[in-house]
């Protein structure tokens, strides 16, 4: 239990964070009504989204406390520099704004503007390490016009921009 009260207040603010979303998808998800035509229904897609939310909560828990748990052994902080997750969260958060703003806007393309983003969100999630900037790109350049690729020919979606 001890080590439950040395953890960073970011941390815990992630966490609750994540786990307050989680809890209120499910508790909308139950609002929604019974399933129709297909067996999951309309709150199926809320209810996997909430589990993967407490459950990806649990797991980052579990390595704080084994963060902990080593740096108490130890006797000393671990050798990596990396942002705080507080901070990588604040990044995050930025860029979603952001991406919504500029979406929301318009006049650049769905394309370019997801191709931006994506970037800066796995920068940020690679903890700005630029020996994994090449799969970032990567990664970056087939989800932003796979994308953009199933939403307008396929699906027939107006995108914006």
């Amino acid at each position: 239990m001890d080590l439950l009260r040395r953890l960073p207040l970011g941390d815990i603010a992630s966490l609750a964070i994540l786990v307050a979303a989680g809890v209120l998808l499910l508790v909308g998800a139950r609002e929604l009504p019974g399933p129709e035509f297909d067996p999951l229904g309309p709150a199926g897609m809320p209810k996997y989204i909430a589990y993967a939310l407490l459950v990806l909560s649990a797991v980052l828990l579990g390595q704080t406390v084994s963060t902990l748990r080593h740096r108490a052994r130890t006797g000393g902080e671990p050798r990596e520099t990396r942002l705080s997750r507080s901070t990588e969260l604040a990044l995050s958060a930025a860029w979603v704004l952001g991406y919504l703003i500029v979406l929301t806007v318009g006049g650049l393309p769905f394309s370019v503007v997801t191709f931006v983003f994506l970037m800066l969100t796995g920068f940020t999630m690679t903890h700005f390490a630029v020996r994994k900037l090449p799969i970032v790109l990567a990664i970056s350049i087939a989800v932003s016009f796979g994308l953009t690729f199933v939403f307008r020919d396929v699906l027939h979606v107006i995108l914006p921009g």
